[in-house]
């Protein structure tokens, strides 16, 4: 939601971002497994829904046959940013199983906005 949709309106707007390793968040809301995984795969289908237009059929069976590769390419990219910085190894490691999970559900919510479009998605992401 935030990359795709208010993201761009910040810079639409002429304001800009930037990204600092001296800012910390914690994020405070609980919510069950279950919950996680249906949320991922709702901002999947609608970020992939956005991504073209209906006529754009070649374009989206193309994507739709790469969202097979997400899973090791995200796990790639993750990895790579986590020892570049050589910090949170032992945290990375102990969610690495929750990220396969998720990187997996993030390929089937594309694959499935690809292919069907977004619908109602955005009214159901929390």
């Amino acid at each position: 939601f935030w990359e795709t949709t208010v993201h761009p309106e910040i810079l639409r707007r002429g304001l800009k971002m930037y990204s600092s390793n001296a800012i910390v968040m914690y994020h405070c809301k609980k919510f069950s497994f279950e919950l996680f995984a249906r949320q991922r795969f709702i901002y999947s289908r609608y970020f992939a829904g956005l991504r073209f237009n209906k006529d754009q059929l070649p374009q989206r069976l193309v994507a739709t046959l790469l969202s097979f590769i997400l899973p090791p390419l995200l796990l790639l990219r993750m990895t790579r940013n986590v020892t570049s910085k050589k910090r949170l190894l032992k945290e990375y490691i102990f969610a690495l199983p929750y990220l396969f999970v998720f990187v997996i559900i993030w390929s089937f919510g594309e694959i499935v906005g690809y292919l069907a479009g977004q619908k109602d998605a955005l009214a159901k992401i929390e």
